[in-house]
């Protein structure tokens, strides 16, 4: 249970500091931002500091409700933190969560002592130059997600869907997989995660699978078709 509590003053918190530890996933931080913004409403004279790993500390970066984004690689003082939310365990502690008819970012929220009323996401894309990477910027262009890091997430259709739509729209496949689609640019391994949130937010649409491009484009206000396994 949260040590916070609705009668808690901000006088009372003027000082503290909260720790959000969440290692991986870069869809679910993305989903977090609105619990980050909420706890900041709550408790505007705290500083939030975020603990996650190398690769999906960029979709933070730029975040007006984050303090400091640490990785696992450095050192932190937990002895520091009035509270360490660490919403991802206590949800897996749960029996069978996946039937609370509540969604994970409610859960998450309700973990760290709030509720949501906006669930609006964030991410701050990082410019570059569309042509850089083979994109020509006065043609429309369509972002796909192809694959995901779970074989039961994939859709097995994509080079049908390209074939159709290739004379009509710039392709360009976003995730880190190597496809070799023919009439697609590919980008690079290891690009910066807000570098392609640039990307996605100058393109027509983007369609995926679950995985990280879809929470980017929501979060761009992206239009957005999101095709879903069966691990719901």
């Amino acid at each position: 249970k949260p040590v916070f509590d609705a009668e808690i003053k901000n006088e009372v918190v003027r000082k503290l500091k909260i720790l959000y530890v969440l290692p991986g996933g870069v869809g679910d931080i993305i989903m977090s931002t609105p619990i980050f913004r909420t706890l900041k409403e709550k408790y505007p004279n705290t500083e939030i500091d975020f603990l996650t790993n190398e690769y999906c500390k960029d979709v933070l970066v730029g975040n007006p409700n984050i303090n400091k984004i640490f990785t696992e690689e450095d050192f932190v003082n937990f002895k520091e933190y009035f509270q360490i939310f660490r919403p991802h365990i206590k949800t897996q502690l749960i029996p069978d969560w996946q039937n609370t008819n509540m969604h994970i970012v409610d859960l998450y929220a309700s973990l760290c002592g709030v509720s949501l009323n906006n669930y609006i996401t964030e991410i701050s894309p990082l410019e570059v130059r569309l042509e850089d990477y083979g994109i020509n910027e006065k043609e429309d262009f369509i972002c796909l997600h192809v694959k995901s890091t779970q074989k039961e997430k994939d859709w097995p259709y994509f080079e049908k869907l390209i074939e159709r739509m290739k004379d009509e729209f710039q392709i360009v496949i976003i995730d880190e997989h190597h496809h070799n689609f023919f009439n697609t640019v590919q980008l690079p391994e290891k690009m910066r995660l807000r570098e392609k949130a640039f990307i996605i937010s100058k393109s027509k649409m983007l369609i995926g699978v679950d995985s990280a491009g879809i929470h980017i484009a929501c979060a761009l206000k992206i239009p957005t078709i999101a095709l879903y396994g069966n691990t719901l």
